[in-house]
């Protein structure tokens, strides 16, 4: 008799009739004795399942010998790696089951048994639950060892005990422990591969595991020391990966571990699916879901191309490199899975919580997720939960794009997890009560019938709701009007629940303010509803954001309040040429001090991000200024890049601007704009360049000039103006008018000062010249110098190119401002 059922008639369908048996079936008729190991490698070999069904033919008879069960089982277990069948995981963990009946200490039967668990749909199920009836149960399991987990754990372990150095059994704790991220799963694995290293089990993949989870245990040393023994061996995908995450954790090797990470992204090591799977579970916390389909519809040269350029993206968004993109993506992501491990089942709606774009795969919470997409929070706001509300709280509070934003986490009763919503909303009957009474005509019905006060919502209810409210206000100072709002509100159900012993006519006034005249409409629960709609849905949009987002931007404690300018001109071949000029006030630049000279030094970059390609530019320079003195807050430090870009119809760029030696001063200022590639025989002009009078340090071509990148000119002071022509044939005439545009005061008083002093004039300046000679880079060359007559004020300066034998015309425009003495005050 066969163990049947079920499973066993799903499998034979499956699997059919048998064949004439192929070279690994008839190994598999070899002396039951022999160690499995040979014959487990050939089926991994094997990837045609029509073979395997040969293999695997139908299942042994009950009192078969234990190598007939076991051979059975390790086919279906490579049947199923191929098919993800779950009839044919059934019936090998029947398989399986019947060997350790046999033999209880077999390491094969153990190591297939857990094998077969871990692959169960249900292995991911850990902890509490919200399936009713199924948390407890469960809960329990944990404790006394009944679940997936602690059952697959345990047949492990009986493997290892009879062969420490079994690797299958080895590998398979240690994915089962990376999988689950708990602390004492690590631990017990991690011993494990250490213990079987020191037995003799000496191979790559044990090397790159055993790293992995040094990791995971917080020793960054053993980690790297791990993965190069991984690469020493075998320097593949795996071990590269291995060792890159390991270096990525220690700041000091993070751009050697970036430059390790991405040399493993090709095509031929994608071929391998677990290293594939590896990569694409790095990065699955960022992808959304679109991307996450896109993903599994690629070949693996398509994947090595677009994961590449994904990382390369992320870091150009984030002004970063590609190391240091990685470390902080992995640095978030160990934070997250220590702190923020989900318990129960992810995506129930509990509460008012959102549901946005949430894979099930990931075991984060909802705070998890926010926190490798957006970081550290720049302010975490709790207060005190109570009976009825608020709920178990958290406020995570960014500064982005110089806007504070708050993201609500709450933990509510029968919930084991903290979920994203809207802020709490005052419902002043629950407060009061704890029974809703938002819906209208109930609410006036039990006002009205009956006006015996409730249970309550617990002692200090009111008091802690308004606490929950004005802590979150010093971020959005329109909660101030909502808390003064709940607040009258939560005083007149008092006194309608006749709490507060004021006269039947106040407590007619407060029934009215709460219901309107009529008793239902146009009260302050009306008003209150409509405030909870409105903020549910501004923080929905909140949340959506952020839970799209991928910022890894730096954040300084010490801003620089650098001031930049980016420009373009024609470059060679199909270049264009770029230059940033940065201006850094000095008192805000911490020197060092050398030999007596103050040395300050500076790192400035420029990273561009073609919006439609994709494709990411960058370039860094290290200059270091010096000085006899530190410099004052009157002066500025003046630097330039200059760099080849490829043109782009829209690219967003970052310039970063750090104090080598003091992290946490630095800026980063960010944009977006075309740059073109001035081909084309048309007449053009290139950017406008607004700078001192004088000699200049920064030189293009013929001409050097000290640009400024404010445009910000002191009155009475004359300035240049440099910019190039292009495609102006040699020798040919042509006309240059300069027009400098008062723009409008801004506000009432500058409407008054216009009605007073009268509306400034344009100034038109002429110039006619002739093409000497026309550079095929630089084309024709001209700097202005402009006069000191402007008042101060906002301006507009455009130059316009006349070519009077062709009528040809070319116009660039920039904005420039008069600065007034209050505005050279210093800050």
């Amino acid at each position: 008799m066969r163990y049947g059922g079920v499973a066993i008639a799903a499998i034979s369908a499956l699997l059919g009739a048998s064949a004439a048996p192929s070279p690994v079936c008839a190994q598999a008729a070899q002396d039951t004795g022999r160690s499995l190991t040979p014959y487990a490698d050939s089926l991994a070999a094997v990837a045609d399942t029509t073979e395997l069904r040969q293999v695997a033919g139908a299942a042994p008879e009950r009192d078969a010998p234990l190598g007939a069960h076991l051979r059975y089982g390790l086919a279906l277990m490579r049947l199923f790696e191929l098919t993800d069948n779950d009839a044919v995981r059934k019936a090998a963990q029947k398989a399986f089951d019947r060997a350790r009946e046999i033999d209880a200490g077999d390491v094969w039967a153990n190591y297939g048994h857990a094998w077969t668990i871990v692959r169960s749909p249900g292995f991911a199920e850990r902890g509490a639950r919200f399936i009713p009836g199924f948390a407890l149960v469960h809960s329990l399991a944990n404790v006394i060892g009944t679940d997936p987990v602690s059952q697959a754990l345990r047949s492990l372990r009986t493997a290892l005990s009879v062969n420490p150095a079994f690797q299958p059994a080895v590998m398979e704790i240690g994915r089962i422990a990376i999988a689950s991220k708990s602390q004492d799963d690590i631990a017990v694995a991690a011993a494990a591969l250490r213990h079987a290293v020191g037995m003799g089990l000496r191979s790559p993949e044990v090397y790159a595991q055993l790293s992995e989870l040094e990791l995971l245990f917080g020793d960054q040393e053993a980690a790297a020391a791990a993965a190069r023994a991984a690469v020493a061996l075998n320097p593949d995908g795996s071990a590269q990966r291995a060792l890159a995450v390991a270096l990525l954790a220690r700041a000091s090797e993070m751009e050697a571990g970036g430059s390790a990470y991405m040399s493993g992204i090709t095509a031929d090591a994608f071929a391998d699916t677990t290293l594939a799977s590896a990569y694409y579970a790095d990065v699955m916390p960022l992808l959304l879901s679109d991307e996450r389909e896109r993903w599994q519809d690629m070949s693996p040269a398509e994947r090595a191309v677009w994961l590449s350029s994904f990382w390369q993206r992320s870091a150009a968004k984030s002004a970063r490199t590609v190391g240091e993109r990685l470390r902080e993506h992995f640095v978030r992501v160990r934070h997250a899975n220590v702190n923020y491990q989900r318990l129960g089942s992810f995506g129930q709606n509990a509460g008012a919580a959102f549901l946005i774009e949430k894979d099930l795969s990931l075991p984060l919470d909802d705070r998890g997720i926010l926190y490798i997409r957006l970081g550290k929070p720049f302010d975490v706001i709790t207060t005190p939960a109570g009976d009825v509300t608020p709920p178990q709280n958290e406020t995570w509070v960014y500064l982005r794009d110089g806007q504070f934003e708050m993201y609500h986490f709450h933990k509510y009763k029968g919930s084991s997890e903290w979920a994203l919503g809207p802020l709490e909303e005052c419902d002043p009957f629950f407060i009061k009560t704890g029974t809703s009474e938002l819906d209208r005509h109930r609410s006036s019905k039990r006002v009205a019938n009956d006006p015996t006060p409730l249970s309550g919502g617990g002692i200090g209810a009111a008091s802690r709701y308004m606490t929950y409210l004005q802590a979150r206000a010093r971020y959005d100072a329109r909660i101030n009007a909502l808390a003064l709002k709940c607040e009258m509100a939560l005083n007149d159900v008092d006194m309608v629940l006749g709490r507060s012993g004021r006269s039947p006519t106040l407590v007619d006034a407060a029934r009215i303010r709460l219901f309107g005249l009529d008793g239902k409409t146009g009260g302050a629960v009306d008003a209150l509803m409509v405030d909870a709609k409105e903020w549910a849905h501004r923080d929905e949009e909140v949340a959506r954001r952020g839970l799209r987002a991928d910022d890894a931007r730096k954040r300084y404690e010490a801003p620089l309040r650098a001031i930049t300018q980016l420009y373009a001109f024609r470059g060679n071949a199909d270049s264009a040429a770029l230059m940033a000029a940065v201006l850094i006030p000095g008192r805000r630049f911490t020197p060092l001090l050398r030999d007596g000279v103050h040395v300050f030094p500076l790192s400035l970059s420029v990273i561009l991000l073609d919006s439609i390609t994709g494709k990411v530019q960058d370039r860094r320079d290290t200059p270091i200024f010096r000085a006899d003195q530190v410099v004052g807050e009157d002066r500025y430090f003046r630097a330039t890049l200059d760099f080849a870009a490829t043109p782009a119809e829209v690219a967003n760029y970052s310039i970063v601007v750090e104090n080598v030696t003091t992290p946490g001063e630095g800026d980063i200022r960010s944009g977006t704009r075309a740059i073109p590639a001035f081909d084309g025989d048309s007449l053009m002009l290139s950017d406008l360049v607004v700078g001192e009078d004088g000699a200049g340090r920064w030189q293009r071509g013929g001409i050097a000039i000290n640009p400024i990148p404010t445009h910000q000119i002191e009155r009475n002071k004359s300035f240049k103006l440099f910019y190039e022509i292009y495609n102006m044939p040699p020798s040919s005439p042509f006309r240059t008018t300069i027009t400098v545009t008062p723009e409008p005061r801004k506000g009432i008083t500058g409407a008054i000062k216009t009605l007073v002093l009268g509306k400034k004039s344009n100034i038109d300046l002429t110039f006619d010249d002739a093409a000497s000679s026309s550079d095929p880079v630089y084309g024709v060359q001209q700097i202005r110098s402009i006069g000191s007559e402007l008042d101060y004020g906002s301006y507009t300066i455009t130059v316009t190119v006349l070519d009077l034998t062709t009528q040809r015309t070319a116009k660039r425009s920039t904005r420039m401002v008069v600065l007034s003495p209050r505005d050279l005050k210093p800050e």
